[in-house]
């Protein structure tokens, strides 16, 4: 019945009408979200939806939303702010992956405040690491790369990412700076592209 809400499971309280909306937005667009594994709503009235492949957050009328859809692969980090019930991350650029990063490219940063948190901070936490296959920092110098963290050198951030809503999708490469670096300190963009090929090979050798 159109508008009454789901009664049991993690769909409770989910308006039918919300729910339908959003599926009818993932059919357009092609994408395939997999079980939904929390919700909520925003302190403006929105619905954000986090499912097995993918990040969903309505705008504009409740009544008739529109819908955005963030690979949990194409989140580079992100934090939650238990004070203000804020969800924040930091998309990696839309532009396409590669051996060489785009030095011109900027990073997206983006937040919803919920109501309540519920689950969600944790399924965002959990669904983001999901989707690392392996992350490494690779010092600009020649001592040993450190798997999963970062120190103080100078260096580059080589994560493969997988996209979590399909079993085949192939794995993208990406490379972030920590912080201090920029792209156009010296030898830092070359490092990049040159460890990219090196984990691609390593890790994912048929593409």
């Amino acid at each position: 019945m159109a508008g009454s809400a789901f009664r049991t499971g993690i769909r409770r309280g989910l308006d039918r009408t919300v729910y339908e909306s959003w599926q009818a937005s993932l059919k357009a667009a092609g994408l395939s979200a997999g079980s939904v594994l929390a919700w909520q709503l925003t302190e403006d009235r929105q619905h954000v939806i986090a499912t097995i492949g993918l990040l969903s957050i309505s705008t504009g009328d409740h009544e008739r939303p529109s819908w955005r859809h963030i690979g949990w692969h194409r989140i580079e980090h992100g934090t939650f702010n238990g004070d203000t019930n804020t969800l924040q991350w930091t998309r990696y650029p839309d532009t396409a992956t590669g051996d060489r990063p785009d030095p011109s490219a900027t990073t997206t940063p983006d937040s919803v405040t919920l109501l309540e948190p519920g689950r969600l901070p944790e399924v965002f936490r959990d669904r983001v690491a999901a989707s690392i296959t392996i992350q490494q920092f690779i010092p600009l110098d020649d001592s040993q790369p450190v798997k999963g963290k970062q120190d103080r050198r100078p260096g580059v951030i080589i994560s493969g990412r997988r996209d979590l809503s399909g079993a085949t999708r192939p794995i993208e490469w990406r490379a972030s700076l920590p912080r201090g670096t920029r792209w156009h300190d010296p030898g830092i963009e070359q490092l990049a592209a040159t460890a990219v090929v090196r984990l691609r090979a390593e890790y994912d050798p048929d593409p």
